[in-house]
């Protein structure tokens, strides 16, 4: 016995998020002399009357059609984390130390300072964020982390800084990284504070 099949596949979309596959077979069939029967003869095809509905007779064969739909439905959600959202990209366009801010600006920036300071002072500022982000200022004590100041950063052009006390006995190497929220550290700067 021939047998042939099609197998034609299509796609619809029913709503959002929501879609319709529909795959159709079809079968043709050598040709059955004579009427239908209700079993299969020899060489043939055994055919149910009641299925005569479901069949399409042709010259000189029989085609057999039938169509299987499946409706399935697509979470939008994760259609939404298939496109990742990139982090901003963040650069230090200036960074100082100082006694002070005056004006969002940095108050006589230096890179030394004497033991008596009391406190010091690191302004930053930060490039490329269009959506609110935030960064930190962390403070190094001969490389041990001392302290470390989470501060906002709201605009692509953002001025911020923080501030340390110094403790007398403290003189030597300081460093402060300013580090993204992603943990990358973005600039990295040193300052000596001298005994007196």
């Amino acid at each position: 016995m021939g047998v042939g099949s099609e197998r034609p596949v299509g796609i619809s979309v029913l709503q959002p998020g929501v879609f319709a596959l529909t795959i159709e077979v079809k079968l043709r069939t050598k040709s059955i002399p004579g009427p239908a029967r209700a079993g299969p003869e020899p060489g043939g095809v055994g055919i149910e009357r009641g299925q005569s509905a479901g069949m399409q007779f042709a010259q000189g064969g029989i085609e057999m059609k039938r169509t299987f739909s499946f409706v399935f439905a697509v979470s939008m959600v994760a259609i939404t984390l298939a496109v990742a959202q990139e982090a901003p990209v963040l650069k230090v366009e200036d960074m100082a130390f100082c006694t002070g801010v005056e004006n969002r600006e940095p108050a006589a920036p230096a890179d030394t300072f004497v033991a008596s300071v009391d406190r010091v002072f690191c302004f930053s500022r930060i490039l490329g964020a269009e959506q609110p982000t935030s960064v930190a200022h962390v403070w190094y004590y001969h490389d041990q982390e001392m302290a470390r100041v989470d501060l906002a950063v709201n605009s692509v052009s953002w001025r911020t800084w923080s501030s340390k006390q110094i403790a007398p006995d403290q003189a030597g190497e300081w460093r402060v990284d300013v580090v993204a929220f992603t943990g990358e550290v973005l600039l990295q700067k040193r300052f000596v504070v001298r005994a007196e």
